[in-house]
């Protein structure tokens, strides 16, 4: 048995080939093989796991056991522990994940084998934008992993698809308030005017309380473990429409329900059949095919800057976090390029039709 400097030594079990190392962590001995019969490949391994004990990063032996399902439970446990939006759709991603890839170990997670899953997926026919989704889980359920010190590496993860499937779907305002004149007034109309006018999502106008209005200022504060992003935010209803839409929540305010918007006291969470009907009542396709909820948050992000508000405050009443997602809700009409090309005509016609510009008069040349 030879000790190293430090609460460690190395040394041969009976009957085994390979030296073997030992070392203190967290004051319970660890004993572990160096897979070598070379006592100086040994030591070289004892010396790493004292200096990874030493900067904080040392990874359990066990690092080889951990297997995909118990990095995705981990993420499960952080995103209910930080009350996050998005824990509800996680659900539906470690399912994807647990089916194909449970009880495998994460250690033997590699490209090649992801790149087997999704070409399945693909021939299941989901799109590639719900495949990018699945795989960014699967790539923070890693590092999560790596964080907690319970994998040494993170496996080569492909690069994202190309998503062309973006809806760009959008409803005129005067397509607006026809489809809201049809929707019933139980609640709902009020919903979905609220979510055309602040380009909130379902989700987080869904969870609204009234804990949320501060009645006296005007102020609507959406808590961050409610919003997709995590931030918190504010909607300031000043003397506009939307004071009018709380005015008349809180006259049908119920004491057995918290929520700012509700339909006879149960939260609204799903309204197809409403929708759809409504939809067809003033000409419209209802669902992906046609118009979605989802479509009024562009026309609202539209409407925003149609207006003038400037892109940060825009963003800042809408919850994006980058301005490339913005520009990507901030759709452009036709309507939009024909008054484009019709202020740029009208500035041409404006401009002078004879030039101004003069000869210039040639220099005499000047002897040196």
């Amino acid at each position: 048995m030879t000790r190293t400097r430090g609460l460690g030594r190395v040394f041969q079990r009976p009957r085994s080939p390979y030296w073997w190392i030992a070392y203190v962590h967290r004051g319970r001995e660890i004993r572990e093989s160096s897979g070598s019969e070379k006592k100086r490949d040994a030591v070289a391994l004892l010396q790493a796991r004292q200096a990874a004990i030493h900067e904080g990063q040392y990874v359990s032996r066990d690092a080889d056991r951990v297997t995909v399902a118990e990095l995705l439970a981990d993420l499960r446990v952080d995103y209910e522990i930080k009350r996050k939006a998005s824990r509800r759709t996680l659900r539906s991603h470690i399912a994807a994940w647990d089916a194909k890839l449970g009880p495998e170990k994460a250690a033997h997670v590699a490209r090649p084998m992801l790149n087997g899953i999704i070409q399945e997926w693909q021939g299941e026919g989901r799109a590639p934008a719900t495949i990018n989704k699945f795989v960014t889980t699967l790539r923070r359920a890693f590092r999560l992993g790596r964080l907690n010190k319970k994998i040494r590496v993170l496996p080569d993860f492909p690069e994202k698809l190309p998503e062309h499937n973006a809806r760009q779907g959008f409803a005129a305002w005067g397509m607006v308030l026809a489809l809201l004149a049809a929707l019933p007034d139980d609640g709902l109309r009020d919903f979905v005017e609220w979510g055309v006018r602040t380009a909130m999502r379902l989700g987080e106008i869904a969870r609204l309380t009234w804990k949320a209005y501060d009645r006296e200022t005007g102020v609507v504060r959406l808590p961050g473990q409610d919003a997709k992003t995590g931030q918190p935010r504010r909607i300031v209803l000043g003397d506009t429409p939307l004071r009018m839409i709380i005015e008349r929540r809180w006259a049908d305010r119920r004491l057995d329900c918290p929520l700012i918007f509700h339909r006879d006291g149960r939260p609204i969470v799903e309204f197809r059949k409403s929708w759809a009907s409504a939809c067809r009542a003033v000409g419209l396709i209802p669902g992906r095919a046609g118009l979605t909820f989802h479509d009024l948050r562009r026309t609202g992000l539209r409407n925003l800057v149609r207006a003038g508000v400037s892109q940060h405050v825009a963003m800042a009443i809408s919850g994006h976090k980058t301005p490339s997602t913005f520009r990507r809700y901030d759709i452009t009409s036709d309507e939009d390029l024909r008054e484009a090309m019709e202020k740029t005509t009208a500035y041409l016609e404006g401009l002078p039709t004879t030039s101004k510009v003069h000869a210039l008069a040639r220099r005499e040349s000047v002897a040196g």
